[in-house]
């Protein structure tokens, strides 16, 4: 499965971790995202989803209905917006998908502003939001994904069952024994 489970440790039926994500030293080691997705374009396509949503990015941030019975939900980093924020926000978004549009197929989009180096490269905590947060860790709760680093759809089921709260740790704080997933 590309989208790892929940702390961004593959699993392929892993249950979701009762009511929390977390985010910390050991959360984001083991998250294989980009040579499962490269595995998933090379395979053949009788191994694939059978349901590739339409690219239909919205004109303004928020929840929008489609066409084709699929919820788009825009986000736009802001340049004064950190990790924390943003990771806050798009969970705040997905929540709020899950409630109004219980169960369809969602499809992430997300531009980021502002957070250019010098280089035009992408600051580092915006590379780890969407490498190590959103594909590895939130990825199974989406249908798709359309990021500025790379566009993904999930080759398996998307995720309905969504944590009640988004609980950050700063990258190299110890996970609580009682929040920690999966279990060692």
């Amino acid at each position: 499965m590309w989208g790892a489970g929940a702390g961004g440790v593959a699993s392929s039926d892993a249950p979701a971790p009762p009511g929390r994500i977390s985010r910390g030293g050991r959360a984001f080691k083991n998250g294989p995202v980009l040579v499962n997705w490269l595995a998933f374009l090379m395979s053949s396509s009788s191994d694939r989803p059978d349901f590739v949503p339409e690219y239909n990015k919205p004109d303004a941030p928020g929840l929008h209905m489609n066409f084709d019975n699929t919820v788009s939900l825009y986000h736009i980093v802001r340049p004064d917006d950190d990790f924390e924020t943003a990771a806050q926000d798009v969970f705040a978004l997905l929540k709020e998908a899950q409630a109004e549009f219980p169960d369809w197929p969602r499809v992430l989009y997300l531009d980021i502003q502002g957070h250019a180096r010098d280089d035009e490269r992408l600051e580092e905590d915006m590379v780890e939001l969407q490498q190590e947060f959103l594909l590895a860790a939130m990825g199974k709760f989406f249908t798709a994904l359309a990021l500025p680093l790379v566009s993904v759809v999930n080759p398996g089921d998307q995720v309905n069952d969504l944590p009640d709260e988004l609980v950050l740790q700063p990258p190299d704080a110890e996970l609580p024994e009682e929040t920690a997933w999966p279990k060692e």
